[in-house]
């Protein structure tokens, strides 16, 4: 099993005999999820496929939900629904619930533990707005213009005043009274984001070997592998596998530039298997264009695919079997090349490849989205 680290374009060979965590930065229930924000979520599953089904080991799954962003509606049960609903709009893809999900919420005694390990290296800065984390000497800066082809994140970084990497302290505990404000020696506030999801990782029962996440407009990764290294250096996760951005028209996907498109509504337009197929088909390190015409295309190339899948299915075809299933395992078993997993599940259904080796491989790429239908 083969990744290739986003941040060090390195090859990392998982051990097949060992069992392995992956960890994925997981969404912030403001809004239903959508296209963007699902990426890495359909990348983390996709993981999960590869070890799972290229007989690699076990894989333990978990995911984090920052429902403590103050941009979160105040109302638990709110927040909880959208929760809620992302994970049914996610099944209706193929992505399965992970082993566990983390709320933010329920791990603010965590927080406030690796702000406590950090004071006590000498680590934090504290003001009258709250804990900071000093990040001087600290060279985090990652090389990620490879997954930003446009530049547009890269732009918006610059435009916020913003980099990759960390030059100044950044804030871990913001001092608050309002709602959702928790207590600590510190007075109370909220803990950030990084803060909640490097206390996952630090306090999880074991420790991640991946990390899976979206490139972000900011350095919120950075500065998770920040407090990591400075809190737990031994439980960081040694793979880190950042999705490309997702984008329409060449502008990236944001509730910002007001071409977010729910995942829900594409489903509904376009078929739950249109979306898959439409993540499928761009590796996860290259932008992924979510616009209509790139979603029609993506619906026609499964409307062919389940065609002849159909059509497999009636002949119930005999051969030597085995070849197509083994050669989608291999391909996502190698920094999960879903596009050429895709291609050759393509080329088996327009041969005369195994029906029961067929089932298998639309079983590993379109879990229960490809089913045979009855006369």
């Amino acid at each position: 099993m083969k990744l290739v680290d986003s941040r060090s374009g390195e090859t990392i060979e998982l051990d097949p005999e060992r069992p392995a965590v992956a960890f994925c930065c997981g969404f912030t229930p403001r809004f239903n999820v959508h296209l963007g924000n699902a990426r890495a979520l359909v990348t983390h599953d996709l993981l999960r496929a590869a070890f799972r089904h290229h007989g690699a080991g076990a894989i333990t799954m978990y995911r984090d939900i920052s429902d403590l962003d103050p941009r979160v509606s105040p109302d638990r049960t709110a927040a909880n629904l959208i929760a809620d609903q992302a994970c049914r709009d996610l099944l209706r893809i193929g992505v399965r619930k992970p082993d566990s999900s983390y709320e933010a919420s329920s791990r603010v005694e965590a927080c406030l533990a690796l702000l406590d390990v950090l004071d006590a290296r000498g680590k934090l800065i504290v003001d009258g707005s709250g804990v900071w984390l000093n990040v001087a000497g600290v060279d985090l800066e990652a090389s990620l213009r490879h997954l930003d082809p446009t530049g547009s994140v890269w732009d918006s970084m610059c435009e916020a005043g913003r980099a990759w990497s960390l030059d100044g302290p950044v804030r871990l505990w913001a001092l608050s009274s309002g709602s959702g404000s928790r207590p600590s020696r510190w007075g109370s506030g909220v803990p950030s984001e990084a803060l909640s999801c490097a206390a996952l990782l630090c306090f999880e029962r074991r420790p991640a070997d991946v990390h899976v996440g979206a490139l972000d407009a900011y350095a919120h990764h950075e500065l998770v592998l920040a407090i990591g290294l400075m809190a737990a250096p031994s439980r960081v996760p040694t793979t880190w596998l950042f999705s490309a951005e997702v984008a329409v028209d060449g502008v990236r996907m944001a509730n910002g530039a007001g071409n977010v498109q729910p995942l829900a509504d594409a489903v509904s337009k376009y078929g739950a298997g249109a979306v898959r197929t439409l993540y499928l088909q761009t590796h996860y390190h290259a932008t992924l264009d979510a616009s209509d015409r790139s979603l029609a295309v993506a619906a026609s190339r499964f409307a062919e695919i389940e065609s002849r899948y159909q059509l497999a299915i009636h002949q119930l075809r005999r051969s030597a079997g085995g070849e197509v299933s083994r050669g989608v395992e291999n391909a996502l078993s190698l920094d999960l090349r879903s596009d050429d997993a895709l291609a050759l599940f393509e080329e088996g259904l327009a041969g005369a490849a195994d029906t029961h080796d067929l089932v298998r491989a639309g079983q590993i790429l379109y879990p229960d989205l490809l089913l045979p239908r009855h006369a």
